[in-house]
């Protein structure tokens, strides 16, 4: 069984996912050696324009399969938390990989695009050829650093030979974006279905009442705090990082794109999901923990 990889033109017809630069981004919009997806993207949008690049991908050309690969079905591509615009990944199919973290019989398998090879070679990780194939689950064949950086010049991406590799060894280095992702959405379901709000919010209210040099009238300024929280996750919101699966969306602040894609890049995506589902979860608790002070007051009344 094979999956035959779309067209450049096709791609980019149906994806405004935009494709990591080979070059910086141009000086007025990052700092020196710092380039961002997001701010050429948003570059991009002021112009009135569209970047696409040169990656000349035949119609005809074939992507191997991974073992144990049997139906299409085993292919996880819509696990995303709420919140989020989808994109499909298989627009820019670049290898399928079996996940890591499932504990199934069966294997499932996330795609890998093209654009976050380029990211995890070129951005702030530049992992190299032999990393980049681990991460990728290739077996190790004669000459298989050379045919993975010939596989991705063809796509437009180079692997500049002899740099040194950014990323240390860690449990989140072998993470695909995709699968990181998908981990994004289980903690999504697992907090809430049982993350013990209320019992952390009774316990902060136990705790306040009894000691005596708390000012409990700060707490429960519920307005200051719902304000400065909604300020804070505008704030999240307004940025989407590139990362598989998803649709990136780009802020006015270029330093902000800019940590964001940084931080999204070490993470591998999954410090994005966390970001959002725990600012969710403790705006939450925050009132949930107000409103318990108030009422344990009224009630000593």
């Amino acid at each position: 069984m094979e999956l035959n990889i779309i067209p450049t033109e096709k791609r980019f017809q149906y994806s405004s996912a935009p494709n990591y630069p080979n070059d910086a981004a141009p000086a007025h919009l990052a700092p020196p050696n710092q380039h961002s997806v997001l701010n050429n993207l948003l570059s991009s949008q002021d112009n009135g324009s569209s970047e696409d690049n040169d990656r000349a991908v035949s119609p005809q050309s074939q992507v191997e399969l991974p073992e144990g690969f049997t139906s299409k079905k085993d292919i996880c591509i819509d696990e995303i938390p709420a919140g989020f615009e989808k994109e499909d990944p298989q627009l820019d199919h670049f290898s399928l990989v079996a996940g890591r973290t499932s504990i199934s019989h069966k294997p499932v398998f996330y795609n890998v695009t093209t654009a976050e090879v380029d990211r995890r070679i070129n951005g702030i990780e530049k992992l190299n050829s032999s990393s980049m194939a681990c991460t990728l689950k290739k077996s190790k064949v004669k000459n298989g650093g050379e045919i993975l950086r010939k596989k991705l010049e063809v796509r437009g991406v180079d692997i500049v030979l002899n740099t040194r590799q950014n990323a240390s060894p860690n449990s989140i280095i072998s993470l695909t974006e995709a699968e990181a992702v998908h981990f994004g959405k289980d903690l999504d379901e697992a907090i809430d279905n049982a993350y013990p709000q209320a019992e952390l919010a009774e316990e902060f209210a136990r705790e306040a009442l009894s000691q005596e040099n708390v000012k409990l009238e700060s707490l429960l300024d519920t307005e200051a705090f719902m304000e400065c929280m909604s300020s804070l996750s505008n704030i999240i919101s307004s940025v989407v990082p590139p990362c598989t699966g998803l649709r990136p969306k780009a802020s006015n602040n270029l330093k902000l794109n800019l940590g964001i894609e940084e931080f999204s890049q070490a993470t591998h995506g999954m410090g994005i999901m966390t970001n959002h589902l725990w600012l969710r979860e403790l705006t939450t608790l925050g009132t949930d923990m107000a409103k318990m002070i108030k009422e344990r007051m009224e009630m000593k009344k």
